[in-house]
């Protein structure tokens, strides 16, 4: 007897094998009758066919009996066909998800294209439109921040926008485009925030609101790129993929978020605090799990701290040590006061504009009393009237929140309604407070967006995020609702009429919030242009000034301002070339190497001195070295658009314009000694290159 529980089998006697001869006879008659049923002889070799399982087809001989080769065996086809099985509904869920990124990659660019082709090519505004662009210009030819020109902010935004000149087309036209693709993925990044739902997933009521809220967000302002805008844009991203990261515990996802709420940073110093808002989201944030090690730690601070340290350095070793904090620190200070203290001077002043917050704030006690009850009353008639109450009262404060956007201008001249959704989003979070003794914590980080927007000198108003700000709120209200089950009884129900009504009143739901926001939009567009015109007026073609602007329409006053600047440039061509106090477009436009320091002379750019002083040192040297061409304006670009403004030419002693308090137009001019001349409706000053 062979010994093989090393194998794994007990050891056979003779009594077991003859149990197994007995069983594998018992087997053999029980099979006849399946053999017989499948057309075999009972008397066939049992070589010849294998025995049939309960339930299968007829069985498969070992070999073909044609071609005499060995036929597959019956167990792995039948694990073949569940793999190809299982191949095509994996294919089928990786058709089905890519098909679902798709459509969430492509409606942002589609509504971004769409808004450049309605609205963003429409208006030309050579005051401030492209300094960005000139920034960037600068340093693709090889300045460096705060050492080589002056800036009272770092240089982020003109970092970021090289990509502007990297995407093949006209820079003004592809500018416009990337501008308004930011202002759609900053609401994207928003509403992920705030809804905790991805962004792959967003039905067609979500997509609705969260394309309105983009439209909101841009009302007048012009399709341009702005270092606040490039601040909301890493800012709300960065949070965004911070919380993304934190759920679903990828330190990756984290830290991408966290190097670009550093990079907001050196967008516009006003938005520092954002990077303390990324580090309690990322530490303090509810659904953390686990203990923080101190390498994680570290590569956390590592990861927001890379954007402003590589700056810094970028700075230093370029040779601006001394300049860059005397630069960002040496200007004028904002705490976001109007924010603040618009609303109250709005009750005061003009309390007709705050009817619709004195309705939003009757709703949100309706509510506060609604759940109030609902938590704490028994089952009974007082109950049920409180589950009604609660979504009836959130409608009303919908309705007034809709109704402070519908009766809002979106115009730079009326922009009290930004303030009052602020203020109704505040109210919104104390509620939330009161009745969950929670907040939600999102939204908390788009209240600070909001007041970190309004620190600005010339926009100080969170009117940029106003559309963020609104369906934040929504979301605020609608989480805690106390929803009754007879009112959503059909909707839950599994029947596949009730799935198809449900689906199809949630895409007439988004459908309709993107037609009235884009008809408000383009309604507000047609009658008011950023300092342009409304749209119907804007029937020039820039192109035909220089194919840098191809596809951007202004009015004939603009036309004409940008039409002198390229001529006179063109009359006497020089190294060196400055247009002062403005127009900072010329430059990318025009390919022009600015000798000054400063590229927009507004007022509120030069609150430091130092910034006079290094205009006015510049302007000595420039007279030594010579061949240089500096058209100064005798009137103000802010009211170009205006017919007959512009004059074809003015008087060589035509009087120029101040824009700064110091008069540093006048000082630079004073230093310059060259020939004085009258070009359309410049006074310029040239000299040829000294021998």
């Amino acid at each position: 007897m062979t010994d093989d529980t090393a194998g794994g089998r007990a050891p056979e006697g003779d009594g077991a094998r003859d149990a197994a001869r007995t069983e594998q006879r018992a087997e053999q008659r029980a099979a006849v009758p399946a053999r017989a049923k499948a057309g075999i002889r009972a008397d066939a070799p049992a070589t010849e066919h294998a025995t049939l399982a309960p339930g299968a087809g007829p069985a498969r001989s070992d070999r073909d009996p044609v071609a005499g080769r060995p036929t597959a065996d019956p167990q792995a086809e039948s694990s073949r066909a569940g793999l190809r099985s299982a191949s095509f509904r994996l294919g089928a869920w990786d058709r089905r998800r890519a098909a679902r990124v798709s459509f969430a990659v492509g409606w942002p660019v589609l509504l971004a294209t769409w808004l450049t082709v309605s609205v963003g090519r429409f208006g030309f505004a050579p005051m401030d439109q492209g300094f960005t662009q000139a920034l960037t210009w600068r340093i693709l030819h090889g300045q460096v921040p705060h050492a080589d020109f002056f800036s009272p902010r770092p240089a982020g935004s003109a970092v970021f926008h090289i990509v502007d000149f990297a995407i093949p087309g006209p820079l003004m036209l592809v500018q416009a485009w990337i501008a308004t693709l930011q202002f759609v993925v900053s609401a994207i990044a928003l509403t992920v925030l705030v809804t905790g739902r991805r962004w792959t997933r967003f039905g067609p009521l979500l997509i609705g609101l969260t394309a309105a809220a983009a439209m909101i967000n841009l009302h007048m302002w012009a399709a341009m790129t702005w270092h606040t805008t490039d601040g909301i844009f890493f800012a709300s991203l960065g949070w965004c993929l911070i919380d993304r990261g934190v759920r679903r515990d990828s330190p990756a996802m984290r830290r991408w978020g966290l190097f670009l709420a550093g990079y907001a940073v050196i967008c516009k110093q006003s938005f520092a605090p954002v990077a303390i808002v990324a580090l309690a989201m990322v530490f303090l944030h509810p659904r953390r799990t686990g203990r923080p090690t101190v390498r994680g730690v570290v590569r956390d601070l590592a990861a927001l701290a890379a954007g402003p340290f590589a700056y810094v350095v970028w700075v230093v070793l370029g040779g601006g040590t001394a300049e860059l904090p005397n630069q960002l620190l040496g200007t004028d200070s904002v705490w976001g006061e109007r924010v603040l203290t618009m609303l109250p001077d709005m009750l005061e002043y003009a309390p007709h504009e705050a009817r619709w917050l004195w309705l939003f704030l009757a709703a949100l006690a309706a509510i506060v009393v609604a759940r109030l009850v609902a938590r704490h009353a028994g089952d009974g008639p007082v109950r049920r009237v409180a589950e009604w109450a609660d979504p009836a009262a959130c409608l009303v404060a919908t309705a007034a929140v809709v109704a402070e956007l519908a009766q809002a201008k979106w115009i730079f001249e009326e922009v009290l309604y930004s303030v009052v959704l602020w203020w109704m989003l505040v109210a919104a979070v104390v509620v939330d407070l009161i009745v969950r003794r929670r907040v939600l914590t999102a939204a908390l980080p788009v209240l600070a967006l909001g007041w970190m927007v309004s620190l600005s000198y010339g926009y100080d108003v969170p009117a940029l995020i106003g559309g963020s700000l609104a369906l934040t709120t929504l979301v605020v209200l609608w989480r805690g609702a106390v929803t009754p089950g007879p009112l959503v009884a059909a909707a839950a129900s599994p029947a596949r009429r009730a799935v198809f009504v449900r689906a199809t009143a949630l895409t007439c739901a988004g459908v309709l919030v993107v037609g009235t926001g884009a008809v408000k939009l383009l309604d507000v567009r047609d009658g008011h242009g950023y300092i342009d015109g409304g749209r119907p007026h804007l029937t020039q073609d820039m192109g035909t000034v220089s194919p840098e602007m191809r596809g951007i329409r202004t009015s004939p006053g603009d036309r004409r301002y940008m039409t002198q600047v390229r001529d006179c440039v063109q009359a006497r061509p020089a190294k060196w070339v400055a247009i002062l106090p403005d127009t900072a477009v010329a430059y990318p436009v025009f390919k022009l190497n600015n000798p000054f320091p400063m590229d927009w002379l507004y007022y509120m750019e030069v609150t430091n001195p130092e910034a006079e002083k290094l205009m006015v040192q510049r302007a000595k040297e420039l007279d030594r070295e010579g061949d240089y061409l500096v058209l100064f304006q005798t009137i103000d670009v802010r009211f170009v658009a205006v017919p007959g403004y512009v004059p074809k030419h003015v008087p060589a002693n035509q009087p120029i314009i101040k824009w700064t308090d110091r008069n540093i137009e006048v000082r630079v001019k004073r230093e310059l000694h060259g020939e004085v001349f009258s070009c359309g409706s410049f006074v310029a000053v040239w000299a040829p290159p000294r021998k």
